[in-house]
Order: structure tokens, then C-alpha cells, then sequence
């Protein structure tokens, strides 16, 4: 995952980059994905905006020959079928535990209708255990802990 941030919270840099090339030209993968966080990592960084991921690519690819360089999609979806409420609050809280979410990525994550998703969220906002962060005019949702 490639980020921005500031001194060492960054590895986009020219320097970054050529030692990711040399460690890629050593273990010769099929293909090489990359991606950049979508929502508010821990860590103080920001996503590698879209034209810097495609000159980055531009550059892997000059100098790795043979290997594709992908840029991957923004956001997958995996689907679950949990049934009882606990479930899918725990499901909830283990994915906050990972990073801040959007209702719509709990939903997307899930599999469920995001009112679904709000309710849940309300309910574990009521308990303490989740939070409310806003960050480029979206609402994300982070674990605090049981």
C-alpha cells in the first residue's frame, strides 16, 4: 500500500520507489498490485493521489520489463451472511478494530442494507465502543474498545 504522509510515514518517494522496484525485480511476481487507503488509516497519512499511482506505475513499468503493474480498484466487496444481531455486531467492531469505516463500507463488507448498518452502529455508539470521525467531509466510524 502505497501513502502520504510526512518523513517516514511516506513511501512515495523517488527513493521509496526504487528500492520497492529492486525488491520486486528480486522475487519476480506474476503481476504487482497497487492501492492506496481509501479511509483513515491509524496512522497520520493520506492516499497517494490517482495521478501519482498512475506515474508511479508508468515508472514500475519502464523498469520492470515483463511484469504487469496494476492499479487496483478503490473498493471490493466481500459478502457474509451473518443471521443474529451479536454476530453482525461483532463483525462490525472486528472491522473497526482494522481501521475507520464508512456505513456504506460496513455495508458493502457485510452484505447488508446500510439502515441495517446504521442501526447496528447507533446501538454500539450508545454502548461506547465505537466513535464518529470525520475526514474529507465523510463520516467514518473507529473502535474504541470494549
Amino acid at each position: 500500500m502505497l501513502v502520504k504522509g510526512e518523513g517516514k510515514r511516506t513511501n512515495i518517494g523517488e527513493g521509496s520507489i526504487g528500492h520497492l522496484i529492486d525488491k520486486i525485480r528480486g522475487i519476480r511476481p506474476h503481476e504487482v498490485n497497487l492501492n492506496t487507503c481509501v479511509r483513515p488509516p491509524r496512522e497520520a497519512v493520506d492516499p497517494v493521489p490517482e495521478e501519482k499511482l498512475e506515474a508511479i506505475r508508468e515508472r514500475m513499468e519502464g523498469e520492470l520489463p515483463g511484469i504487469p503493474i496494476l492499479v487496483v480498484p478503490q473498493r471490493t466487496a466481500s459478502r457474509s451472511r451473518l443471521l443474529r444481531e451479536d454476530e453482525l455486531k461483532e463483525e462490525i467492531l472486528k472491522t473497526l478494530n482494522v481501521r475507520p469505516c464508512t456505513p456504506v463500507d460496513l455495508s458493502d463488507s457485510l452484505g447488508i442494507n446500510p439502515a441495517e448498518v446504521g442501526k447496528y452502529l447507533a446501538r454500539l455508539a450508545e454502548e461506547g465502543k465505537i466513535g464518529r470521525r470525520v475526514q474529507a467531509s465523510q463520516l467514518y466510524y473507529t473502535f474504541k474498545g470494549e
